[in-house]
């Protein structure tokens, strides 16, 4: 049978804050030492296989590439049909400019008729 001695240790370790468990469970500068050297440890790694793919797979790439840059691909009837297309456009908006077929620059607002349908839902019930 459970004494009152043990029942009260019981209590004091379950209402006293830490009396329960260890007092140094966890241990900041070991955890901090082991996720640094993870983390270089990853970075080196991938630092060298990022290296070894560079070396394996471009280190033979000829860099003297010559351009003739004599030869200019122009060709002048998709050039002249784009200018065309763009005077057209001149032509239209100078017309409608001049005629005044903008809008102006602050719209008329008109006032809203006296009659109009009830906005809420509560109205529209029917009792």
């Amino acid at each position: 049978m459970i004494d009152k001695k043990e029942i009260l240790k019981l209590v004091s370790n379950l209402t006293h804050p830490g009396a329960a468990r260890p007092r140094r469970a966890m241990y900041p500068e070991r955890e901090w030492f082991f996720a640094v050297i993870f983390g270089v440890f990853v970075f080196g790694v991938s630092a060298y296989y990022a290296g070894s793919v560079f070396f394996r797979e471009y280190k033979n790439i000829d860099t003297a590439v010559e351009v003739d840059s004599s030869e200019t691909v122009y060709k002048k009837e998709v050039v002249d049909e784009v200018i065309h297309r763009f005077e057209v456009r001149n032509a239209q908006f100078e017309a409608l400019r001049d005629a005044g077929g903008f809008a102006p620059a602050q719209p008329e607002v008109s006032e809203p008729a006296a009659e109009s349908a009830p906005t809420s839902g509560a109205s529209l019930k029917s009792e």
